[in-house]
């Protein structure tokens, strides 16, 4: 009996986990170089901000800091 209460307790908290936003919108930042696409996620997460698409040219650790400075300004206090 406790097993299964258990279970439904944890099954219910893993559901609420996916209903919180953590992403963003897609934002588009114009470079130099052209225009980087990024997903943006929480403040306190920018470390999983990345980019969706960028141009040929650049390369994806270039174009990942973009996303990650971009997030950086959007944080409150920054």
């Amino acid at each position: 009996m406790f097993y299964k209460v258990g279970f439904v307790i944890a099954a219910l908290g893993g559901l609420t986990a996916c209903t919180q936003k953590y992403e963003s919108a897609p934002v588009e930042i114009t470079t130099p170089d052209g225009p980087v696409t990024c997903q943006l996620y929480r403040p306190d997460m920018v470390i999983w901000d990345r980019p969706l698409s960028y141009p040929e040219g650049m390369e994806t650790s270039e174009a990942a800091s973009v996303c990650r400075k971009e997030g950086m300004s959007r944080k409150p206090g920054a």
